[in-house]
């Protein structure tokens, strides 16, 4: 996902301000890469450098990375859309889970989410931190359905599909359809209070929407799992330190 951070000022008239933007890319490597490729480079659009940098957790907050080892983990980067218990079985391979719990995102537009794991012991919280951090996982996703678009849904070039995960992509619907030829227009649509996302496909004839909507139809979608950030939580000042049962 990216976003654009607000300005802090009304800009003066003919004027470019420096504008802020978080940017998450799907794994740590791709972003590497991306920072080593823009940083420093001048943007066609602006006429000035782009500074690029990976972006800095909030001092104090959960994901806090000098938190000392316990057994409650902070997971980022999981889903919207996706149930607790798939990421309760992932943390179950490495011990007993004794709690979990899913926390809203407060922007109600980014297709991902953080979680709170706690884990019976530290030792087990350790493995897992070890072993998922910055880990893709693979989940099971339900089938896509693709119909033409309109309320008469006659033939023609225009497709609407449905049941998508919220956390697709417009490039990944592009290569799942540019083998039906050119694609004259794609818009994801997203749904609000929804946990998947709808789009909108025109391609370039008939024909070939039919031929889509025949082979992808009740088909996987393209999805590629999440990549977590999985990191011991920070104790809250004056808290209680000891690893607590209750559920």
């Amino acid at each position: 996902w990216c976003r654009i951070l607000p300005l802090p000022f009304e800009p003066r008239t003919g004027n470019v301000p420096d504008v802020a933007a978080l940017v998450q890319m799907s794994t740590p490597a791709e972003a590497q890469i991306a920072i080593e490729g823009l940083n420093g480079r001048t943007s066609a659009e602006l006429g000035q450098p782009m500074t690029v940098r990976f972006a800095e957790s909030k001092p104090g907050g959960p994901e806090q990375a000098d938190a000392k080892p316990n057994n409650n983990i902070y997971v980022k980067g999981w889903p919207v859309g996706f149930p607790d218990f798939l990421l309760q079985s992932i943390f179950q391979q490495y011990g007993s889970v004794l709690r979990l719990r899913l926390l809203d995102n407060p922007d109600p537009e980014q297709p991902t989410c953080a979680a709170l794991v706690q884990m019976s012991r530290v030792e087990e919280a350790a493995v897992a931190v070890r072993q998922l951090h910055g880990r893709t996982v693979q989940l099971a996703v339900p089938p896509m359905h693709v119909r033409y678009a309109g309320k008469d849904q006659g033939n023609s070039d225009n497709l609407y599909l449905t049941s998508l995960p919220r956390s697709v992509t417009e490039n990944t619907l592009r290569q799942t359809f540019s083998k039906y030829g050119e694609i004259k227009r794609l818009r994801l649509l997203q749904q609000s209070g929804s946990y998947e996302t709808h789009a909108l496909v025109q391609l370039a004839t008939p024909q070939a929407a039919a031929q889509a909507l025949r082979e992808l139809d009740g088909s996987l979608p393209n999805f590629k799992g999440p990549t977590l950030f999985v990191a011991y939580a920070a104790k809250r000042e004056g808290g209680d330190n000891r690893d607590s049962r209750r559920p």
